[in-house]
């Protein structure tokens, strides 16, 4: 890949500090602007061959606009929000080639493996340089790339981000209407809802300035409540008579739509979850912290275990943020307080004394 110089407009953001983070990795120049730094956007734009705007949605199109006479034709400019029409069309206003991004997932990970990256583009817009340049940092992330029109995008999110989330904050506002006790409510649950429950806990953990921008901004957002508010009005009407026969043929006519292939695919992953919040229960789970991440130090761990009898039920091995450093998250099929289960754990920090529980 081509090392260029990177700038990203919104760099002290957590989107901005992870990209920062990813793009220095693969040898760039990383220069950045945000409310509290001494290069304004404009420098940045000045001095960058890729400009990335990673700034709140609502303020996107403006900031993008602000800019656009300090671009020039070489450039590459990339925004990463989650609308896409608005911010591409602001960015035709620069004299940059475009690319419009849009990482599915937060700034958590060590890099997009597993994540759905959208890629937009104008034709027009991008030449095949910077198209492969953009491509090959992708893949070097190691993202899914789907590729869409801007205004496919904006459609798709409607379903897939605006409505979920919807259906969440209005079940987590519902929980606190009725003053339902969470802490005593997820005792009462299966895997099944601890799933549902962690929906909740996934967006509240959040900043709720960027759920308020996908609902408000989304040029689709009410037509989809729309439909969504005469569907809830219609079941709940089927409910209150208890008519069993409309009840049935809104349910079946859903499973036709969805198609067989839909649905066992849904079905598939609903099972993996399930058992994995099984085999993760905390109290037959060990968590083993390794400050050298080498070959055969979780294989000395495993020898171990299985010396005392301890047979596994499942495996992750977890990076951390520290060079070197990584976690072993062990499930097993004794309570982590079995005699022989706390005898190996002995063991373990004895004979290896970088592994710590």
């Amino acid at each position: 890949m081509l090392q260029t110089t990177v700038g990203i407009i919104g760099i002290q953001g957590k989107y901005g500090q992870w990209l920062k983070t990813k793009m220095e990795k693969l040898g760039h120049d990383v220069i950045g602007s945000d409310l509290l730094t001494d290069l304004s956007n404009r420098q940045v734009v000045e001095q960058a061959q890729v400009v990335v705007f990673s700034v709140p949605p609502r303020v996107t199109c403006d900031v993008i606009r602000e800019v656009a006479p300090f671009s020039n034709e070489s450039q590459l400019w990339l925004d990463i929000t989650s609308l896409k029409t608005g911010p591409m069309e602001a960015m035709l206003t620069s004299s940059a080639n475009i690319i419009g991004l849009h990482p599915m997932c937060a700034p958590t990970d060590a890099n997009w493996k597993g994540q759905t990256v959208v890629f937009c583009e104008r034709n027009e817009r991008c030449t095949s340089n910077w198209k492969q340049w953009t491509t090959n940092l992708l893949l070097e992330l190691e993202a899914q790339i789907k590729f869409a029109s801007p205004e496919d995008h904006d459609v798709a999110v409607a379903f897939v981000q605006v409505l979920p989330h919807f259906n969440t904050l209005v079940t987590a506002a519902v929980l606190r209407k009725l003053n339902a006790e969470v802490a005593d409510t997820l005792q009462y649950t299966s895997p099944f809802y601890r799933i549902v429950f962690s929906l909740m806990g996934r967006i509240l953990a959040q900043n709720p300035d960027l759920y308020f921008d996908i609902q408000t901004l989304n040029p689709y957002t009410l037509q989809v409540l729309n439909v969504l508010e005469d569907e809830a009005r219609d079941l709940r009407e089927i409910i209150r008579t208890g008519d069993r026969e409309k009840f049935m043929a809104k349910f079946q006519s859903s499973k036709r739509h969805f198609g067989e292939k839909a649905i066992k695919s849904g079905f598939d992953l609903f099972e993996v979850l399930n058992q994995t919040l099984v085999d993760w229960t905390p109290e037959y789970t060990l968590v083993l912290n390794s400050i050298q991440d080498r070959i055969g130090v979780l294989a000395r761990c495993l020898v171990i275990l299985a010396k005392y009898g301890i047979n596994l039920t499942a495996l992750r091995t977890e990076k951390r943020k520290k060079p070197g450093h990584c976690r072993f998250v062990i499930g097993i099929d004794k309570k982590t307080d079995n005699p022989f289960v706390r005898e190996a754990v002995d063991r373990i920090t004895e004979e290896i004394p970088t592994v710590s529980i």
